[in-house]
């Protein structure tokens, strides 16, 4: 059974690969994921897939640094539900420890 994730994880994708001259929508469709997971961070889509659609993106791009690109955007709030519960802790320390634990 694949490992799933939150499609979260390609937050700012659509414009990071447009920015290299890439098209978005047919690297996702290429390793098999479906466009919504581009606009939508609640869609389940394979981790394996994601990893190999990042990995081709930079190499196809010649941009060795497009995964830090993607995560320049990155907010608390790209973890979902998660960061409410981080956001609520009492001290950094078990808001980090509850971070660690998910």
């Amino acid at each position: 059974m694949p490992h799933l994730i939150r499609s979260a994880v390609l937050t700012n994708y659509v414009e990071v690969a447009k920015a290299v001259g890439l098209d978005p929508y047919g690297m996702a469709t290429e390793f098999r994921l479906p466009p919504v997971s581009l606009t939508d961070p609640e869609v389940k889509v394979s981790a394996a897939a994601v990893g190999r659609l990042l990995e081709e993106s930079a190499a196809r791009s010649g941009t060795l640094d497009f995964g830090l690109r993607l995560a320049d955007q990155r907010t608390v709030a790209n973890l979902g539900t998660l960061a409410l519960l981080v956001r609520e802790q009492p001290t950094i320390r078990k808001a980090l420890d509850v971070l660690v634990g998910y």
